[in-house]
């Protein structure tokens, strides 16, 4: 019996250090094309990030006449509570500012994109999708997936 204990703890710590995981994760984040609006919209649902330490964001991006994609990842500790937005710190000569974190894409064309993001130690993350300039007719995020990685 103190065997048959001993391998399921060696089996669950290969398993969560990401030992035992040949790909990373893939997570399907819309089944739809989404359409860029003026203000961030969720791309598919919560994510479940705990045990991981990189995240990757796949899009397949229709631009149309919207103007620089912009992406940006919520982060909670509990599930329906990714709300926190990751910072950037930005020194000055006189302090340093706490500035909201998002990317954007300043090449406008349709393309397919991929982009790496350090996840913060939080268990839950929710990715949200805007246009800094939606355009007429507005881009769209044709397909979208995010692949989790603990390496």
């Amino acid at each position: 019996m103190k065997k048959f204990k001993s391998l399921i703890l060696v089996l669950a710590l290969l398993i969560l250090s990401g030992c035992a995981v040949e790909h990373n994760m893939k997570i399907p984040l819309n089944t739809s094309s989404q359409t860029l609006t003026g203000a961030y919209a969720n791309l598919g649902s919560e994510i479940s990030i705990f045990g991981f330490t990189r995240m990757a964001i796949w899009l397949n991006v229709d631009i149309n006449s919207s103007l620089n994609l912009r992406v940006k990842v919520l982060y909670g500790l509990d599930s329906e509570s990714a709300v926190y937005g990751a910072q950037i710190l930005t020194p000055s000569s006189s302090d340093v500012k706490l500035e909201s974190e998002y990317y954007e894409f300043n090449v406008d064309a349709d393309g397919y994109y991929v982009f790496d993001v350090g996840l913060i130690g939080a268990n839950y993350a929710q990715i949200q999708v805007m246009a800094g300039t939606a355009g007429s007719p507005a881009g769209a995020i044709l397909a979208g997936y995010a692949t989790l990685s603990a390496k």
